[in-house]
């Protein structure tokens, strides 16, 4: 727990790396979370494209005003096949 502007905030931070095994129990995560974060390897077109695979399971079990934000990770390498407008048009 963390206090920001005097409340109590709590997280519960989930890394599935991504990874289908997982999908069946992540849709409990989603019931109650107030955000989620996304996180693609913009080195890796298939990260980049299980993004919207992810996308639609939060869109089926979460709330319809959970917060979404999308991070390219890995930026800094010259291997990048995931141009940085793709990656602004999905998040958008």
């Amino acid at each position: 727990m963390i206090n920001v502007e005097d409340k109590v905030i709590k997280l519960q931070i989930w890394d599935t790396a991504g990874q289908d095994r997982f999908r069946t129990i992540t849709k409990t995560y989603y019931k109650g979370s107030q955000g989620v974060i996304l996180a693609y390897d913009v080195c890796d077109t298939k990260s980049y494209d299980n993004v919207k695979n992810w996308i639609k399971q939060i869109e089926l079990n979460a709330k319809s005003n959970i917060c979404k934000a999308l991070v390219g990770n890995k930026c800094d390498r010259p291997d990048r096949v995931i141009k940085e407008e793709d990656g602004k048009k999905l998040a958008e």
